[in-house]
């Protein structure tokens, strides 16, 4: 009787048995992925929302220097528009104080930013910021991010130097045109695994 004891004792102290400990960790390991790609998304969003905030800034800032000077060449390079302040401070590379020369303006994907003029029909009108590096995965949510702020928007798959916006918003690469987005293209040039360059056509009297 007290042998019989003894076992069953030993029997309830031996702990989980091997398919209880693997239903756990299966448990366990649903929860921890599930975890990681909430981060992951937070993470993307919050880069997509400093996208959107720091290209925000410099327009405003950029405006108000063209409106000043009156001088359209401030947007002749990024450098120049750094040069003046335009962009935050902390994103700001590689310049020395004072002076524009390898000045570059670090986006949230890791890119740059860059500033040019627009083609030569727009260019008394429009001036143009490059999103550089962009994501496959985040290109539909930057664009449409920055489609409070930008006239025309086009989507490249290299980077451009003289990017140009098409007669529609289903020409070429635009995807938003005259203040309307077409979210087929847009969902056509945001397709891959790559990264985007997103150009973003910027009136000067916004």
């Amino acid at each position: 009787m007290k042998l019989n004891s003894k076992l069953n004792s030993l029997r309830q102290q031996a702990g989980y048995t091997l398919i209880e400990l693997s239903i756990s960790i299966a448990v366990i390991s649903v929860l921890v992925v599930s975890a990681l790609y909430g981060v992951q998304k937070i993470l993307d969003s919050n880069k997509v929302n400093q996208a959107v905030k720091q290209v925000s800034v410099a327009n405003v800032n950029i405006t108000k220097l063209v409106a000043m000077t009156n001088n359209k060449q401030v947007v002749d390079s990024v450098g120049q528009t750094i040069n003046l302040g335009a962009w935050p401070d902390e994103i700001v590379v590689g310049a020395a104080s004072g002076s524009s020369s390898g000045s570059t303006a670090r986006n949230p994907f890791g890119g740059v930013y860059t500033v040019l003029p627009a083609s030569s029909n727009d260019k008394l009108t429009h001036y143009v910021i490059g999103i550089e590096s962009v994501p496959a995965k985040l290109c539909a949510a930057t664009a449409s991010g920055m489609g409070a702020i930008a006239e025309h928007i086009t989507v490249e798959s290299s980077q451009s130097t003289s990017p140009k916006y098409g007669n529609s918003n289903t020409d070429g690469s635009t995807v938003k045109f005259s203040g309307v987005f077409n979210a087929a293209s847009l969902a056509s040039q945001c397709t891959g695994t790559g990264n985007k360059f997103i150009y973003l056509f910027m009136p000067f009297g916004a």
